[in-house]
Formats: structure tokens, C-alpha cells, sequence
């Protein structure tokens, strides 16, 4: 009996668990809701995609044959966009996404001639532009990432990533049509659904196409991610709504769900991810909250095609057949959000002088629910300055962080901070600037010439500007912020004179600026041209053999002629000679110099090898000893040899 009594048990607890959630008090019992028609240009096309802006600015709806439409959230009404010339007939729109940093993508189907063609447009200051093309397919639907990765998946099973104006393929989901893709949230991957069931996850990493193993055959029509998951939502056929993990790539299907067999064809989860609203056939809604799902009927007997929430979570857009196009507002009172403080004055990194008194404004701060806003203003130096939304102050010496402090009175606050540099008071002296800008000092004058420059004084006009030579006396120049004075140098003596730029200011603050140029108004007489010349001189050459250098040339009376032999040893003239005491390679160079110049005219170069003597000479002592063994043996020839001859005799 215990036995069968915990058997029972459990089967009444299963029952439970699996009814409880379907007898629990549908959502609109915490959440009221309602649809609105949005104003839109009457038409029977079919809307079949919607795509709000990152700052929820606008939407932008898309369908039929290039039905493109903007819509105004403050206003509620969506209007034709004016201005769009299709260079192609019968675009057939399908998508449309934005990008992150506000472009706008909308991808069609054409038939051109015999040949079915899917581009891939853009929206561009009201025109529409073809950034590319593909044949043999339509672009079913385009998504941009996180970072801006553009990719799009054609009707019969392909994806293509969009770059350098050209759509590459980048592989295949199988021999199915595809109807929707989803980035994840940080950009590495995006989920792929189509036919049969088909899930497909694209690895942007590794670039590369994983299929997902799921059981049932039942299209899926749309995906979207849920907000701080790791989980993606698919919707289909029958009813039929999955959940697949990006990390696992494991789906499965979510349940309870009602007990109703309509088809689903978009899905769209709220921004704080409590809420999730699929859309459908014959005007058909659901409402995912508090794992509840509740069905709502929209009276409008017409097929929802795609549904879209703005980025903050106020308004869903949904779009569907014949021209739909519907506003979806909860009525639910949205938690509390905190302010946004925001410092427009002063700027950060401010620098100020002590005596300066600096602007505090606040007042670009906001509160994304209109509660109003206290503000404290503080500084790590001075401490409380104030409690007004701006004012005027000056700061003490020091790097002060300044804080504002905004707090909306519902228990959420934020801050700003900037940083203000005060610094001693700059002398009025230092804050006027001189600048003589021709001709600059050292320079060589010859003739009439213009002094001129420019003046800036921070506090105030600037009365005049004067020059004095050799301190003979000021003169006025022309201007003063920008200033110009004729100078006639052959009134001067050539030689070095002084040039002194005197600007005064209005309250008297004077700056000057000297310096030193050179007048030379007398005509030097041309150097003489450089000579041709020929050098001689002997390429080899031994150890501590006197070698000859002489130079052959006309016209060399005029130049100093310097010569360097490698070895740190040097001379000069047309003939030289020298020794080298070590065996080596030598650069020689030979330069031609004229008086008075700090640089030679020109430079000749050549090189010498210097050896050791192959037949090393006999030292001095060898030398003595042999010229000895040599008389003697002359002496005993000679000896010998006369005896010999006596005796004969």
C-alpha cells in the first residue's frame, strides 16, 4: 500500500505541476494592453518587415512592391518615404534592419526577365541606393550586429555577409528555405531558422555554418534573442515555439503553451526581457509574461507577418497583410528609471585662473520619467558649492573633481563629473602675444624689405605696433592684430643691426620682441668655378715607403687644397707625399676649400693598399757580417792562388 499510495502521489503532483500554470490568472490580469491602428497611406500590399532606429527615433516598415514607410513615434503616424526612385520595377521588399550607427538596409526580390535576382538596397538621405546583388535567389532577411556585421540569408538556404560592397557567401543552411536570422546580443554568433524545423547556428568567429538537432518538421518563421540570456526564441507553424541555447546549440520546445494550432511569423522580446509577443495568422497575438502565455485576438482577420519593440520598451509595431500596420501599447505603469546627469558647463579639463568665475550648468540633465530632479553640486577641494540646477562661482588654487549629483526622488539617482584645473593669475604681459613672423632673425637683407607679424592680446584691443633699428627711434607700422612695416636696408651700413617690435595694448600692457639680422647690399663677387682636376697617385704601395699624391688642374691657384690620408695624418698643396707605417686599405679624400667659407666646394675621394715587403731587406749587423765572410774569402782566393803561381814559375 505505501507503495502505490507515493505512486498516486506523484501522479497528482505531475498533474499539478503541468495544470497549475494554465489555471493561473492570464497576464492581462497584471498587464493591460492595447492596439492602435496607425495612421498609415491606404494600400493593399502586404507589410512584411518592420526595424526601429538604436535610439528609437523612427521605424521603418517595408513590403509589397517597394512599399517604404517612416514612422513618427511622437506623432504616431507613418508616411511614405518621399524621394525614392527604384531604378529596377517590381521590388518585391521583404526586410528591413539598421545598423549601429543609424544606416538603413532593406533587402527585395525581383524578377529580371527570366531570372529571379535578390538586392540588397540602402537608405540614404530619403533616396534609396543598390549596394549589391545576387542571382537565382531572393534576400529573405538581413541583421546587423552588434559591431555592424551585415548579414543576409536568400530564400533557398544560403548566408551572405555583406562587405566591401559585394554580398560573400558564406555557406549553406541546407536545401530549405530560410525565413529569419537573430544575432546574439555580443556579436558571436547568429541563429539561422527556416523548413523542416531548420535551426542553424552561424559561428561569426570561426565562420562557419553549425546545424542545431531538432526533432519536429515544422517550419519556423521567426527568431529573436531574449535579453540577457544566452537563449534565442523561434516561432512557427502550428503553434510551435522553441528554445535554443547558443552556448549548448540544444533546442527544445517551450512550454505550457495554449492549446491553439496557429501559425506564428514574428516574435519580439522586450528590452528587459519579461515580456515576449509572437503574431500571426488571422490577426492572432500571444503574450508571453510570468511564463504565461495569453492569447489575444486582434479583429482584424488578417495574417501579422513581422512585430518589432522599440529600443526603451514603450510601443511594439507590428505589420501584416493588406497595408496593417498596428501600434501595440501596454497600459502596465513601467518600473521607475533613474535620471541622467549630464554637466554641460564647464567643460572637463577646464583650466581657470583663481579670480575667474566659472559657469555650473546642469540643466541638460533628464529623467526618462519626467520625476523631477534635485541636484547637489560638489568638489573634492571646496565641498558642497551648490543645490541649484546651475550657477556662477569661482573656485580656490587646486585640481578640483566636480560632481553633480541628480536624484529623481523615486529612490534612483546619477552622477557626472568633470575636473577644473584652477591656477594662478596670468600676468596681462604674458596674455599679450607678439609674433614676428618676416623675416626671421639672422636672415641676410638686401634692399626694401617688410617687417610684419601678428599681435593677440586675451584682454582686450590692441593700440598699436612701432619698430625701432638700433634703437634710432620708434615707427608706427600699418595694423595692429596683423601688422607690416617697409624697411629700407640700403640706408644701413651692411654689417649686423637690431630689429626691436614694440605692440602696446589699450590699457597700456606694452610687449617687445629683438632680434638680430645681416644687411649686405654690396655685390660680392662670384666664387670661381670649381676646377676639373686629375689626381695621381699610386694604388699600391709598402710599409713605410714614401708615396707621392700631386693633383693636375687649371685654376687652382684660387683654392686651398686639403688632403686626408686615412690614417689621421693630412696635408696640403698640389704635391704632397707620406708614408703609411701599417699595412691596411687607406680611403684618401682631397678637399677643395675656399677662404672664408665652413664648408669645402667639393670632395674627391680614392684608395691605397699598403702591404708588407715581400723581400724583407737584411738588417745592418747580417749586412756587415756577410760583406766580412766576403773579403775573407776574396783574401784566401787570392792568397792561394799567388803561391801557386810562384811555384811555377
Amino acid at each position: 500500500m505505501g507503495r502505490t499510495a507515493m505512486f498516486w502521489a506523484v501522479v497528482m503532483m505531475t498533474c499539478v505541476a503541468f495544470v497549475l500554470p494554465l489555471a493561473a490568472p492570464p497576464a492581462s490580469a497584471v498587464t493591460e494592453y492595447r492596439y492602435e491602428i496607425v495612421p498609415a497611406p491606404p494600400t493593399p500590399l502586404d507589410y512584411k518587415g518592420v526595424s526601429w532606429s538604436q535610439d528609437g527615433s523612427e521605424a521603418i516598415i517595408v513590403g509589397g512592391v517597394q512599399a517604404l514607410l517612416e514612422y513618427d513615434p511622437e506623432t504616431g503616424i507613418a508616411r511614405s518615404m518621399d524621394g525614392t526612385d527604384w531604378p529596377t520595377a517590381s521590388q518585391t521588399l521583404e526586410a528591413v534592419t539598421h545598423t549601429p550607427d543609424g544606416r538603413v538596409f532593406v533587402s527585395s526580390g525581383r524578377l529580371d526577365g527570366s531570372t529571379v535576382k535578390g538586392d540588397l538596397w540602402e537608405v540614404l538621405d530619403g533616396e534609396v541606393v543598390l549596394r549589391a546583388s545576387i542571382e537565382g535567389d531572393i534576400i529573405q532577411r538581413v541583421a546587423a550586429s552588434p559591431s555592424g556585421r551585415l548579414l543576409a540569408i536568400g530564400a533557398l538556404g544560403s548566408l551572405f555577409e555583406y562587405k566591401d560592397g559585394e554580398l560573400e557567401h558564406l555557406g549553406s543552411a541546407g536545401d530549405v528555405v530560410l525565413y529569419d536570422i537573430v544575432w546574439a546580443p555580443d556579436g558571436s554568433g547568429a541563429f539561422i531558422v527556416g523548413a523542416a524545423g531548420t535551426i542553424t547556428w552561424f559561428d561569426a568567429i570561426e565562420g562557419t555554418l553549425e546545424p542545431v538537432s531538432f526533432t519536429s518538421t515544422h517550419p519556423l518563421y521567426a527568431v529573436d534573442w531574449r535579453p540577457g540570456t544566452m537563449d534565442a526564441w523561434a516561432v512557427g507553424e502550428g503553434g510551435l515555439v522553441v528554445e535554443v541555447n547558443s552556448t549548448t546549440l540544444e533546442a527544445s520546445r517551450v512550454r505550457p503553451f495554449t492549446p491553439r494550432t496557429e501559425d506564428s511569423h514574428g516574435i519580439a522580446w522586450h528590452p528587459e526581457a519579461d515580456i515576449a509577443l509572437l503574431v500571426g495568422e488571422d490577426g492572432v497575438t500571444y503574450l508571453w509574461r510570468l511564463g504565461i502565455f495569453t492569447r489575444q485576438i486582434v479583429d482584424l482577420n488578417v495574417v501579422l507577418l513581422d512585430v518589432m519593440w522599440d529600443p526603451v520598451g514603450d510601443e511594439a509595431l507590428l505589420v501584416g497583410e493588406s497595408g496593417t500596420l498596428l501600434r501595440y501599447t501596454p497600459w502596465f505603469t513601467p518600473p521607475n528609471r533613474a535620471p541622467d546627469a549630464v554637466i554641460s558647463s564647464p567643460e572637463d579639463g577646464l583650466e581657470v585662473e583663481a579670480d575667474r568665475t566659472i559657469t555650473f550648468d546642469g540643466t541638460s540633465s533628464s529623467d526618462p520619467d519626467d520625476d523631477p530632479l534635485s541636484f547637489t553640486w560638489s568638489s573634492n577641494i571646496s565641498g558642497i558649492l551648490s543645490t541649484k540646477a546651475s550657477f556662477r562661482d569661482e573656485l580656490p588654487l587646486g585640481a578640483h573633481r566636480v560632481t553633480l549629483h541628480v536624484d529623481d526622488g523615486q529612490g534612483h539617482n546619477s552622477t557626472d563629473q568633470v575636473t577644473v584645473n584652477v591656477v594662478k593669475p596670468v600676468p596681462p604681459e604674458d596674455r599679450l602675444h607678439l609674433d614676428v613672423l618676416s623675416p626671421r632673425p639672422g636672415s641676410m637683407l638686401t634692399g626694401e624689405i617688410v617687417v610684419s607679424g601678428t599681435v593677440n592680446y586675451e584682454l582686450g584691443p590692441v593700440a598699436m605696433v612701432e619698430l625701432a633699428v638700433d634703437g634710432d627711434g620708434w615707427r608706427p607700422a600699418e595694423g595692429t592684430n596683423s601688422w607690416s612695416i617697409s624697411l629700407d636696408t640700403t640706408l644701413l651700413e651692411d654689417g649686423v643691426h637690431s630689429l626691436v617690435v614694440k605692440a602696446t595694448a589699450e590699457d597700456t600692457v606694452v610687449k617687445v620682441e629683438s632680434f638680430l639680422v645681416e644687411v649686405r647690399n654690396i655685390i660680392l663677387p662670384e666664387p670661381p668655378q670649381i676646377p676639373n682636376i686629375t689626381l695621381h697617385l699610386r694604388e699600391k704601395g709598402v710599409v713605410d715607403q714614401l708615396l707621392s699624391f700631386d693633383v693636375d688642374g687649371e685654376g687652382l691657384s684660387s683654392w686651398v687644397l686639403v688632403w686626408s690620408f686615412g690614417d689621421g695624418s693630412s696635408g696640403q698643396g698640389e704635391h704632397v707625399s707620406h708614408a703609411y707605417t701599417e699595412e691596411g686599405t687607406y680611403q684618401i679624400t682631397l678637399e677643395l676649400w675656399l677662404e672664408g667659407e665652413d664648408a669645402p666646394a667639393m670632395i674627391y675621394s680614392a684608395t691605397v693598399v699598403v702591404d708588407s715587403d715581400e723581400e724583407e731587406g737584411l738588417s745592418l749587423e747580417a749586412v756587415i757580417l756577410l760583406s766580412m765572410v766576403a773579403a775573407g774569402a776574396i783574401y784566401v782566393i787570392g792568397f792561394y792562388g799567388g803561391h801557386r803561381a810562384f811555384r811555377r814559375d
